[in-house]
């Protein structure tokens, strides 16, 4: 729900056409009687449109509020893919990362290229790491393989 502020108390300028009318300056004075009931039409008017249309912006802005931030359609609650860490601010969001021989290239804006590396990367065999040389196999006596980069 969009801030609301408080409640304006809005000034009824009827109030100064009567006093204008009782003042009897359109008898004494009839061009500066139509002048001052003039400026206060104008002034009437004027509030009346701006209230009118901050009327409208507060609809505008509590529609806006609703689209993002409502529980269960809003723009909050969609999954995202994203570049940076942005689940504070995104609950649904997944950090997009790059695995071992894969590149990301976000030269082109709003657009994202996805490279394999070539040639760098390998794949060697796990070992137990214990002395000799002794490979892991899954069972059937093919090595395990893992990537290697250099």
């Amino acid at each position: 729900m969009a801030w609301k502020g408080r409640t304006p108390n809005q000034q009824d300028y009827n109030q100064l056409i009567s006093a204008l009318a009782n003042s009897g300056l359109q008898q004494s004075n009839n061009a500066l009687y139509q002048v001052i009931f003039q400026l206060v039409q104008v002034a009437q008017k004027n509030k009346d449109l701006t209230v009118t249309q901050f009327n409208e912006l507060t609809q505008i802005v509590d529609s806006v509020s609703n689209t993002v931030i409502n529980p269960t359609t809003g723009l909050a609650n969609l999954s995202y893919l994203t570049t940076n860490f942005e689940l504070p601010s995104l609950p649904n969001s997944r950090q997009l990362l790059a695995g071992v021989g894969i590149l990301f290239d976000d030269t082109l804006p709003g657009k994202r290229t996805i490279s394999a590396i070539s040639g760098g990367a390998s794949y060697i065999p796990l070992s137990l790491g214990i002395e000799p040389l002794t490979f892991m196999s899954d069972g059937l006596g093919q090595p395990i393989l893992v990537p290697f980069i250099p």
